[in-house]
């Protein structure tokens, strides 16, 4: 069973409930390096504070400017190295900067201090599931629940990870929990309805990845993958809306782009599927799959010329894709071609392809 593709959604949800945790003051705006100096009431310039370094840290936080915030956090440390705050935080920039080893010392140092936090554990978790050690990333989402049940976020960490592992039964049960905790929340529906496509349980699906629209009509996320599964029931203009919903809110995706040209050959608008297709590959001009899913529709649409060219065209981008060769192979026989198809097709078996038996009795080509 394929697995369906999240988008960014997996990417980001883990770090987008990490922050749940660590939420900077909603009135900071641009708590600034200058700002760190605090001017006592006569006028004369004080010394940093640890709460001043934390402030501006969450500011740089929020501006997206990660490295300077781990210094501001690092300096509140050293002032006062006991605080739980400053290592979480620092811990937390850390996992965006991608230094799980240095978040990971981190959340020990937070769990030494206060071994009954529960956000420590489940920080901790999310570095250990970062570096790929999800035994103990398990345990971590596992002692934060025994040591605070109603909070959410290490169950829908731990879904994400039974989601990697392929535990989509088990990802669905901890996502229960957390919509029962936050009803509405819109990437825990999306992230469910994921788990739920994995199962083959796509009506299902669907009506989580309603949900989240509904919650979030911006949700790019939910509605990819609502028309990856609104496909499989064989909703497939549903699909098409779904995919150009995408569009609109990221012009970009040519994910989106290349999914509704996919449908758009279902239901044989040949025409449209290449305009999308031409989109992907304006976007991305060395996007091998834009040019073979090109190829693919002008080949069953008979313009074996035009689909000759466009997988010539994936090969250039790189790709060393037997099913290239072999394609492109089966349009030039097509065009009477034969001794460049047979080149093609001696190319694609060289390099793994099972080969057709009326194209290898053409070519001489022996099975080993």
């Amino acid at each position: 069973m394929m697995k369906q593709s999240l988008t960014l959604a997996l990417l980001l949800a883990g770090l987008i409930y990490i922050v749940s945790c660590n939420k900077t003051d909603p009135h900071i705006n641009d708590y600034d390096q200058a700002n760190i100096d605090t001017i006592s009431s006569d006028g004369t310039i004080e010394k940093p504070t640890f709460e001043s370094y934390i402030l501006s840290g969450d500011a740089k936080l929020k501006a997206k400017r990660y490295k300077e915030a781990e210094e501001n956090y690092t300096s509140a440390i050293n002032i006062n190295s006991k605080s739980l705050k400053g290592y979480n935080k620092r811990g937390y920039v850390r996992i965006i900067l991608r230094d799980y080893k240095g978040a990971l010392e981190d959340f020990e140092k937070s769990i030494e201090i206060n071994p009954s936090n529960e956000s420590s554990y489940n920080y901790r978790g999310f570095a250990y599931y970062k570096m790929k050690e999800y035994k103990k990333a398990l345990d971590d989402y596992g002692k934060a629940i025994e040591l605070k049940n109603d909070f959410a976020d290490p169950f829908y960490n731990r879904a994400m990870l039974k989601i990697d592992t392929g535990d989509f039964n088990g990802a669905t049960d901890d996502l229960n929990r957390v919509i029962i905790m936050k009803k509405k929340d819109a990437d825990a529906y999306n992230l469910r309805g994921y788990a739920k496509y994995n199962q083959e349980r796509y009506n299902e699906a669907i009506t989580d990845y309603t949900i989240a629209i509904e919650l979030n009509e911006n949700h790019i996320e939910a509605y990819f993958n609502r028309g990856d599964a609104r496909d499989k029931t064989k909703e497939y203009f549903g699909a098409i809306s779904d995919y150009t919903n995408v569009t609109k809110l990221d012009p970009k995706n040519i994910f989106a782009y290349l999914s509704r040209g996919m449908i758009k050959e279902k239901i044989k608008d040949y025409s449209g599927a290449i305009a999308d297709y031409n989109t992907v590959i304006s976007i991305n001009p060395n996007y091998t799959k834009g040019y073979s899913a090109r190829a693919y529709t002008k080949y069953i649409s008979k313009d074996y010329a035009g689909a000759a060219l466009d997988y010539s065209r994936a090969i250039e981008t790189g790709s060393d894709d037997g099913n290239l060769y072999y394609n492109r192979g089966k349009a030039k026989i097509d065009m009477g071609m034969e001794a460049e198809a047979c080149a093609d097709f001696k190319r694609a078996f060289d390099i793994g392809i099972k080969i057709d038996i009326r194209y290898r009795k053409i070519c001489g080509i022996t099975e080993k």
